[in-house]
């Protein structure tokens, strides 16, 4: 969605009323949300151990919800640094459910909802569960090869798994963008 040159609080009458779901600024692709989300998701990794630590009998399930209840509330601080900085934002999100609902600076608590239960949580529960097992599942197939492809069938697999939970998170987005409600009138041009 653009916004029509020389009136920054008009919409261009040729762009969608729905489209993706966050706008990066330029500050986006500079490498300045990498330590952040680095900072989400070790913080969120060290309780989580804690959590499974203290209470070892809890089933892979009860952790896989605390652990993504950790993921949402260190999530929202660390979304509202993200807004407020202008590393992007969410031009849509389902009214109801989104703070500061048809501002710029909107935070669809789906989005939270979705970060915490895709992008992280999954990946420390597998963890948890392939700390009892000789090799991870990930790599079961990787150990019945020859040690020379060992390591690449690992990347791979290593890879595969990382564009998996990209993909699950972006369409989760796309569900959110579809549900969202106007865009807001006061976005920033330099967020274009």
């Amino acid at each position: 969605m653009r916004v029509a040159a020389g009136r920054p609080h008009t919409l261009s009458t040729t762009s969608r009323s729905r489209g993706a779901p966050s706008y990066e600024s330029a500050a986006g692709g500079s490498g300045l949300a990498y330590p952040i989300v680095m900072l989400w998701f070790w913080l969120q990794y060290v309780l989580y151990r804690q959590i499974a630590r203290r209470r070892p009998h809890w089933s892979n399930w009860r952790l896989f919800l605390a652990a993504a209840g950790i993921g949402a509330l260190i999530d929202v601080p660390l979304e509202a640094l993200f807004l407020s900085s202008g590393l992007f934002v969410y031009p849509v999100g389902y009214p109801p459910l989104t703070l500061f609902a048809g501002h710029w600076y909107q935070l669809p608590l789906l989005e939270v909802l979705s970060a915490s239960l895709v992008l992280v949580t999954p990946i420390l529960v597998l963890r948890r569960i392939d700390q009892s097992r000789p090799v991870p599942w990930l790599f079961t197939t990787s150990s019945r090869t020859t040690t020379s492809a060992r390591p690449l069938l690992r990347l791979l697999a290593g890879v595969g798994l990382a564009n998996v939970v990209v993909l699950a998170y972006l369409l989760s987005n796309v569900v959110i963008a579809e549900l969202g409600g106007p865009f807001p009138r006061d976005m920033p041009s330099w967020l274009w």
